[in-house]
């Protein structure tokens, strides 16, 4: 239980995003005797304990400009290119990075090929607006410039990393293997489950690229294998909408709380490797809260329907 402070806000954005993800943290913490507030502005809440929702929030929190463009994939990629070339022991891992396209392809004479490619906007979330187009590259890379082009990996399965870290290390991480859409994406297809597992060289590879930036805060990675390979697809400067699930909570919202507040909160769930989660955009309950802000356009943001939410709090 926490020793004094019982308060804690969630800090999310004015117009809802991830809003819906952050009422099942929300729903855990107060099965734990703690209280929950929502803010959309921190500027006063230096001495609270927050839990931030989203990249934004994340930036704001830590004072740091590196969520952005960790969360852009385009620039991400650039990232691990650049680091990839001088971390003898980030290329030991075998993490592959998958084949990418841009205007330097272009300037490099590369090959003009024609074949399917994946087009994934850079600032995309939840699988939106990805494209799986067949043209000749240099078409492709003059008719989506603020977009990510990449080979498409015929996968086997995916792996959603999911670590909480502080100064570049590594607290407390959790991993998720799962089945992927033939699209070379996470794929939200109702009742699909994954699988708790342990992937060293995941870790490792993770692990590289949070200390060489000494990062702060949540983090998620997603990777997707081949027959031969494992590729790093992308990264989510935040933590995952992914699961709806206590044992992915108690790995991930609980040591946060406990290392960057000193707080005590005692873990009370039997962490098991082969736990089977359920991801949460296939909860009826998500799917509420999404259809009722982001479908009908009911509310302007989220300040204007925090009754209607303090009653689905209490009443789940």
């Amino acid at each position: 239980m926490l020793r004094k402070m019982t308060e804690i806000i969630i800090y999310v954005r004015k117009d809802g995003i991830f809003y819906f993800f952050s009422i099942f943290v929300a729903w855990y913490l107060t099965q734990n005797n703690i209280n929950i507030i929502y803010r959309t502005n921190i500027k006063n809440e230096k001495n609270k304990i927050i839990i931030p929702f989203g990249v934004e929030q994340q930036e704001i929190l830590f004072s740091n400009k590196i969520y952005r463009m960790l969360d852009n994939k385009s620039n991400f990629y650039k990232f691990l290119t650049k680091i990839n070339k001088t971390n003898i022991k980030l290329i030991k891992t075998n993490i592959k990075l998958i084949k990418t396209y841009d205007e330097k392809y272009i300037k490099n004479n590369g090959e003009n090929i024609k074949k399917n490619f994946i087009i994934k906007p850079n600032d995309g979330f939840g699988s939106k607006g990805i494209i799986n187009k067949e043209d000749y590259i240099y078409n492709l890379i003059k008719e989506y410039p603020e977009y990510q082009i990449q080979d498409i990996i015929n996968n086997d399965c995916g792996y959603e990393l999911s670590c909480v870290c502080k100064n570049g290390k590594i607290i407390s991480s959790i991993c998720i293997k799962t089945k992927l859409a033939n699209r070379s994406v996470f794929s939200y297809v109702k009742g699909i489950t994954g699988e708790v597992c342990y992937k060293k060289d995941l870790l490792k590879f993770a692990e590289l690229v949070l200390k060489e930036i000494k990062y702060n805060g949540f983090i998620e990675f997603e990777f997707i294998k081949d027959k031969n390979n494992i590729y790093i697809m992308e990264c989510n400067a935040r933590i995952s909408g992914w699961v709806n699930n206590e044992y992915y909570y108690e790995q991930i919202i609980i040591p946060y709380l406990n290392e960057f507040y000193n707080l005590s909160i005692q873990s009370k769930l039997n962490y098991s490797k082969n736990q089977k989660i359920i991801f949460s955009d296939f909860d009826s309950r998500v799917n509420l809260i999404y259809n009722m802000i982001f479908d009908n356009k009911k509310f302007d943001n989220i300040l204007n329907c925090k009754d209607f939410f303090y009653d689905f709090l209490h009443n789940v």
